[in-house]
């Protein structure tokens, strides 16, 4: 992470607006997830080749040999996600949330750069 998203936040940054009337919005677009490693079964064309595809290989979400980690639900241990702090472009957090099963096991907050108070909520 500190690699590629420190000091480079503004890549991760995305700036959006609903309607011309709405008020315009910028988010901020950072994850990591975490998979079990797993061996499947090779060369079937149909989300088998397991989570140990994607080390050499990039997800292939279409045609006939379709590949997504989103098939290895199971064997995800967490995911790692970056946000702004509410009502904050500059500052951010970090979200651990570890999965068993493909159900949440645990949340921990790594990266907590806002100024929290009692009436600033981080959700």
């Amino acid at each position: 992470m500190n690699s590629e998203f420190i000091g480079k936040e503004e890549k991760f940054k995305s700036k959006y607006q609903y309607t011309s009337d709405s008020p315009s919005r910028t988010d901020l677009y950072y994850s990591l997830d975490f998979y079990t490693y797993f061996v499947g079964w090779g060369t079937n064309p149909f989300g088998e080749a397991g989570t140990a595809h994607f080390i050499e290989n990039k997800e292939d979400p279409g045609g006939f040999s379709s590949e997504e980690l989103d098939h290895y639900r199971e064997y995800k241990i967490a995911d790692f996600y970056v946000r702004f702090c509410e009502n904050d472009t500059v500052n951010y957090i970090g979200i651990l949330t570890y999965y068993k099963n493909d159900e949440i096991t645990k949340t921990d907050t790594i990266i907590n750069n806002c100024n929290t108070t009692k009436s600033q909520k981080v959700e």
